[in-house]
């Protein structure tokens, strides 16, 4: 079955300090302080929330995240994305994939 996140979305980005756990959604046009040293991890894309609508300038938002460039996805719970261990574990190939691995986490 193929997944389709679109009822409620918008363009923004997440940002965190480079080697960070967690990542905070911005809104696109935000700036990130930390732009300027070099030292940030900001991934460009879409934020997608199929129950809860938000305000357009919100970044308090739980959904999921498509990164525009990797075209890969993660979760964001109430603005913030937790990043596993690695890299490869917190960003998934498909939204599909990540739905079943939050499934197996909650049992």
């Amino acid at each position: 079955m193929k997944y389709t996140y679109r009822k409620y979305q918008k363009r923004a980005k997440l940002v965190g300090l480079a080697g960070g756990e967690v990542l905070w959604l911005l809104n696109v046009h935000d700036e990130w302080i930390h732009d300027v040293y070099e030292e940030s991890d900001i991934h460009h894309g879409t934020i997608y929330s199929i129950h809860q609508s938000f305000h357009p300038k919100s970044t308090s938002i739980s959904g999921y995240f498509q990164d525009a460039d990797t075209k890969k996805w993660i979760k964001v719970e109430k603005g913030a994305a937790t990043l596993a261990d690695t890299v490869e574990t917190s960003w998934m190939n498909s939204l599909e994939d990540l739905i079943k691995k939050e499934s197996l986490i909650r049992g």
